[in-house]
């Protein structure tokens, strides 16, 4: 939902005063990426999600530590396709706001 022009005029103040008060926090914030500290390529997505089938196919042939293995394997390719889904469904937007022109 766009905000509309009062609302916009409110936020721009706020940020003009953000970069006046402290322009080196300011710029400190703004490079900073919330998703590259837990970010996981998708190659390294992909090598956890083979292993992830490998543990889960190792472990019926074993009897005593077959389930946990079974689960740990399990786990690990869940995670991993997680990963790999949300990460390629956010290049592409990213890509799209690099392109987009800035309003500044």
């Amino acid at each position: 939902m766009p905000l509309n022009e009062h609302e916009q005029e409110i936020l721009d103040e706020i940020e003009r005063r953000f970069y006046e008060e402290d322009p080196g926090f300011a710029s400190a914030v703004r490079s900073i990426n919330p998703r590259a500290r837990f970010a996981l390529s998708p190659r390294l997505a992909v090598v956890f999600l083979v292993l992830g089938v490998a543990l889960l196919a190792s472990a019926f042939t074993r009897t005593a530590v077959g389930l946990v293995v079974a689960v740990v394997g399990f786990g690990l390719m869940v995670w991993s396709a997680t990963t790999l889904v949300q990460e390629l469904r956010s290049r592409p937007r990213e890509a799209r706001q690099e392109r987009a022109p800035n309003d500044d």
